[in-house]
This record gives structure tokens, C-alpha cells and sequence, in this order.
């Protein structure tokens, strides 16, 4: 049952995912080459259909290799990296069973799981990478003179949660020589060989670093090691839907100090109105050879689905916060921020049809740092495009008409619940779409069908 279930489920995928399109390619080929086997027409459709088969291999062994082996991870990061800084937009297959699939259990799976290819295209995401390098150099004077103050404190203590398996984060903090230790804190066991080589060959990291083998929910710290500050990126599309908050809300209670920092120190999550997703030329092109794509939107209903680069008319350039959350000694506790309701409005600027919105993510690690907007910049997280009026029956909108939002999060759980609904206003009439809700993160964590 170990081998048959994930071939069931991958053969699936395949079936009715990208993978049927390329198909459906080989065989519109291979059917007249076979009839016209003695034309030059049949030789070169026989070429095209083996191109393509081999094409097909290929997508699939490119994208196990970038599930499975590191160097693989980082050869498919890039070319997903490379395909955003062309503008090349790609479509990640919607969770068929995503509202199901989100229970408590799956939430330890998803922390727990490790990508080659998701880590990668988190540390080479330069934007990303920029507002912790920016950021964490500004933070630590005032945590080691903040902790300097404390009865006892020789200097400051960190806590770096999902530190991941080359420690980018831990290594930022040890590397601005103002923090005393850190408390590595990782969940995934396929990190810990990684992490092992990488203590063994700096003796610095080695010094003023522990390693916690767990989630942060399992450790435990004595009254006087308890953290300072603590660093993170536990930060989804939609900023909460990781579970960052109630993974924070723990720590800020039993593994921090009073009135500690916590870095970033702002984060939340932005929409805009739009038109429907629009395939290129170029989308299908990439979705012919790069693996976990899709060439074609899923959603004909209202509906979730992840997107990098996306490519659909903006109704207005506003892209206001439907959620926020502030961190450190001066914000309110955690716990106090977990269940938040927007309502956001727009009045549009450029006229065209309505189909829903893109949502992102927004960052700022350190006051006076880089800050890093999911939606106005090409960053690892995407967006997600949210469907709210079926495509048979988007309203064209003009300048001046209305759209409006209603975001309710509920982050009490590590297992976030989303509910959202909207409304459009144009000549005197409104409209309005949903309710529609969700749980937790909305995506594939694995690019090839037979490890989803």
C-alpha cells in the first residue's frame, strides 16, 4: 500500500492536470503519424509526438528531482525564479481537497514537511532575503541593550523558529556579533544531517548556537534561557495561513522574556481587485516544461488558487491591509490578534471586468528596513487569485464604480479559517458574491503528481 496509493494518486493528477494537456498533445500527433506513416508529413508528426513524450518524461523526472535532491531543488528554483523575472506567469494546480485536507494533522505535515524546491526558491527570493539582511542588522543593538538591562542576562538570547536546514536566519543573527546565544528550533528531521554538516564546518555558529530537533510547540526553556528576541518565517501567501500567529502566540508565552522583540515586527496581508487570470503565450509555453504548473486558471467557481506572476488587470492601484499583525515589547499581546475583520473598499480607476482579487503577503523585519509587498513586487510567495464571480457572469465595472471586501480571519488555531464576501456597486445597483472560506494554506507543497 506504500507504493500503489502515491502511483494512484499521482496517475490521477496527471490525468487531469497540466500533464493531460501534454497528452492530449502527444496523441493529436501520434494518431495521424501512424496513418500517415509513408508522408513526409507523417515522419515530422512522429518527431513531434516523440519530442513531446520526451518532454513529458522529462517535466516529471525534473520535477521529482526538485522534490526530492537538494542540487535538484535548486536547479528547479531557478528556472521558476528565472520564468518570474520574465514575467512569465504560472498557474499552481488548485487542492482538490484542500478544505478537508486542512485538519490539525495535515498542519503538523505541513510544518513538518521539507521541499528541496520550496526552501530553495525561499533563499533565492532576493527580495525576501533583502528585508531580514536590511532589517536584522537594525534590530539587534536594541535587543542586546534591551537584554543588558535584564538582572542576570550576560547578553542577548535568540530564538530562531523553523530555522531550516542551512540556518540563513541563525547565521544573520551570529553574524551582527551582537547576540550571546540562539535557540535553533526545527521541526523537519531531513534538516538536521544539513544542519550538522554546517555547525561541524563554522566554529562560530557552533559556539553560540543550540539546535532544538521539534517543533517550538515541544520545546522547553528555563526561566533564565529564555529568548530576548525572535526571529522567524513562518509567513504565508496570506500572511496568517501557516499558522505564524498561534506558533507565535506560544512562544511569546512560554519561551520568551517579557516585553520581547520579535522579528518581523509587521506583517500582514493585502488585496486588489481584478479581471480573470489571462493565459500568455508564454504561461503555456512554461507550463509545457515546468513542473507543478498549470497553462489555464482552475477556478470557474469562487475559489482559491496559487499563482506566481500573475497576470490579470488591476481595477484599482489601492491595495489595502485585510489583515495585520504587530509584533514586539510595544504591540498587543498576540493572543489579542488572532480573530480580525476588514472591510475594505475601492473605487475603480481602470475599467474592465470583475472576477475577484489577488491576495498577498506584507513584511517590514525592522522599523527603518526593506519592506516586502507579495503583490507589488515577483517574490517566492505568489499571490493567491481568489474567484468570486463565476466567469459567465463578471460585471464590467467602469471608473467610479465600487468594489468592496470582507476579510474574517480566525488564527486561533494553528489550522487558520478564512471567511470571505464581496460586493460590487455600479449604476445603482449592488451585487454581492459569497460567502466563501477556506482553511489554512491553499497549495501544492510537492512539484510532481506522485508526491502530492
Amino acid at each position: 500500500s506504500d507504493l500503489v496509493m502515491p502511483l494512484s494518486r499521482g496517475l490521477t493528477a496527471v490525468l487531469r492536470g497540466q500533464e493531460a494537456f501534454n497528452l492530449a498533445l502527444i496523441v493529436a500527433c501520434a494518431v495521424p503519424a501512424l496513418l500517415l506513416t509513408d508522408t513526409a508529413l507523417g515522419a515530422w508528426l512522429g518527431s513531434a509526438s516523440a519530442a513531446l513524450t520526451a518532454l513529458l518524461i522529462a517535466r516529471l523526472v525534473f520535477g521529482m528531482l526538485g522534490d526530492t535532491h537538494d542540487l535538484g531543488g535548486k536547479l528547479s528554483a531557478r528556472v521558476y525564479i528565472a520564468a518570474q523575472a520574465w514575467g512569465v506567469q504560472l498557474l499552481v494546480p488548485q487542492l482538490s481537497d484542500a478544505i478537508e485536507r486542512n485538519t490539525d494533522s495535515f498542519a503538523q505535515d505541513w510544518l513538518g514537511s521539507y521541499n528541496p524546491f520550496f526552501y530553495h526558491v525561499m533563499l533565492q527570493d532576493t527580495q525576501r532575503m533583502a528585508s531580514y539582511q536590511s532589517g536584522i542588522p537594525l534590530a539587534t543593538p536594541a535587543v542586546k541593550k534591551a537584554a543588558a538591562a535584564r538582572p542576570g542576562r550576560v547578553g542577548a538570547v535568540w530564538l530562531d523558529v523553523g530555522c531550516g536546514h542551512n540556518l540563513p536566519l541563525t547565521q544573520l543573527v551570529v553574524g551582527t556579533g551582537e547576540a550571546e546565544h540562539v535557540h535553533a528550533i526545527e521541526g523537519n528531521e531531513t534538516a538536521y544531517p544539513h544542519i550538522a554538516r554546517l555547525l561541524a564546518a563554522k566554529d562560530e555558529l557552533r559556539r553560540r548556537v543550540t539546535v532544538h530537533r521539534a517543533l517550538s510547540s515541544d520545546v522547553e526553556l528555563p526561566p533564565d534561557a529564555r529568548g530576548d528576541a525572535l526571529v522567524h518565517e513562518v509567513i504565508g501567501v496570506v500572511a496568517s495561513d501557516e499558522g505564524m500567529i498561534n506558533i507565535l502566540a506560544d512562544a511569546q508565552e512560554r519561551l520568551l522574556v517579557d516585553r520581547a522583540a520579535i522579528f518581523p515586527y509587521f506583517i500582514a496581508s493585502v488585496a486588489v481587485p481584478t479581471g480573470p487570470l489571462e493565459v500568455t503565450l508564454a504561461t503555456v509555453a512554461a507550463g509545457l516544461f515546468v513542473p507543478g504548473t498549470d497553462i489555464y486558471p482552475d477556478q470557474q467557481a469562487p475559489g482559491l488558487q496559487s499563482v506566481f506572476a500573475p497576470n490579470a488587470r488591476w481595477l484599482s492601484e489601492t491595495t489595502p491591509l485585510i489583515e495585520e499583525f504587530h509584533f514586539g515589547p510595544d504591540a498587543a499581546p498576540l493572543k489579542d490578534q488572532m480573530q480580525q475583520t476588514t472591510v475594505s473598499k475601492w473605487t475603480v480607476e481602470t475599467p474592465g471586468p470583475f472576477a475577484g482579487f489577488l491576495l498577498s503577503c506584507v513584511l517590514e523585519v525592522a522599523p527603518g528596513g526593506s519592506r516586502t509587498d507579495g503583490l507589488r513586487s515577483r517574490t517566492a510567495w505568489g499571490a493567491y487569485f481568489l474567484r468570486m464571480a463565476p466567469p459567465e457572469a463578471e460585471p464590467y465595472l467602469d471608473a467610479g464604480d465600487e468594489v468592496e471586501l470582507t476579510f474574517t480571519v480566525d488564527a486561533r488555531s494553528i489550522v487558520p479559517e478564512y471567511t470571505t464576501a464581496a460586493a460590487v456597486r455600479r449604476r445603482g445597483t449592488e451585487v454581492r458574491y459569497g460567502p466563501y472560506g477556506w482553511k489554512g494554506p491553499q497549495g501544492k507543497n510537492h512539484l510532481s503528481p506522485f508526491l502530492s
